[in-house]
């Protein structure tokens, strides 16, 4: 029989409710697990020792998480005076000086594509266009089909 996943909450529980069943038994009563002999209060540490790993793992969790949160506030902090740090900087010293590559601000790029580029782009393009006999609206809409009457 498959075994069901529990939630923490769940894990928790059953823990909490098996430690205290076998610390309710006899202190010197031995219980078989896998073919060996095992005093219930000891088995009755496991079962506490895995929920205080619980416990834990949650505080860990919980401190990430308070953690993750200053660090993105200091990032927003930040983010609204790196713009006119990198304009100043690009703005005294140029924008590909050693002093702004210093800083870790690049140059802009061009946005601009030569004329050569721009001509081999289109050649491209209806190159493919050929090869693929892909046709605009107004090419498919010049194109009808014909019915042949005699297949009647």
């Amino acid at each position: 029989m498959p075994s069901k996943k529990m939630n923490k909450a769940t894990r928790l529980e059953r823990n909490q409710a098996i430690a205290t069943g076998l610390r309710s038994l006899q202190s010197k009563t031995m219980i078989p697990i896998n073919g060996q002999l095992m005093k219930a209060s000891d088995a009755a540490d496991l079962f506490d020792a895995a929920t205080k790993a619980e416990k834990e793992v949650a505080a860990a969790r919980a401190n990430y998480r308070q953690t993750v949160m200053k660090a993105r506030g200091a990032e927003a902090a930040i983010k609204v005076v790196v713009q006119p740090i990198k304009s100043f900087v690009q703005n005294a010293f140029g924008e590909c000086s050693h002093t702004s590559a210093t800083f870790g601000f690049a140059p802009r790029k061009s946005g601009r594509v030569s004329a050569e580029v721009r001509c081999e782009a289109v050649e491209k393009l209806r190159a493919t266009r050929v090869a693929r006999g892909t046709m605009g609206s107004r090419q498919k809409a010049k194109t009808h089909g014909h019915v042949d009457p005699a297949s009647n």
